[in-house]
């Protein structure tokens, strides 16, 4: 596979672990099976669009931090520039901000309801 798909498989497999969550959780969460979730995060399979999405939204990240191995999981999942974890520290990001403080769609949480 590309250069970019064991790049996003090996960022989900290390935001998974981050979280502390297990394959068979993510997968739940994705409503993947745990085998595609598996050789995802080996790069041996591409992801629709539609299934980063659902990954995303399973670790409770912005579909962006798939894709930027500068950022880490952050207060209830943003994803935060590791030079700029201070300002997390400070409650300054909330769910749902980019670091410019845009709203990012895909940054709410499975079973978020509310808007």
């Amino acid at each position: 596979m590309s250069n970019i798909v064991s790049s996003v498989g090996k960022r989900v497999r290390q935001l998974r672990t981050q979280a502390g969550m297990t394959q068979e959780r993510l997968a739940e969460r994705a409503e993947i099976s745990v085998s595609f979730l598996s050789m995802i995060e080996r790069g041996e399979r591409s992801p629709h669009l539609e299934t980063l999405e659902r990954l995303a939204l399973g670790l409770e990240v912005p579909v962006e931090a798939l894709f930027r191995p500068d950022t880490v999981a952050g207060p209830q999942g943003v994803a935060i520039d590791k030079t700029d974890r201070s300002r997390a520290a400070d409650g300054i990001y909330r769910r749902g901000d980019n670091l410019e403080g845009g709203p990012l769609p895909s940054a709410r949480a499975v079973g978020d309801d509310k808007d």
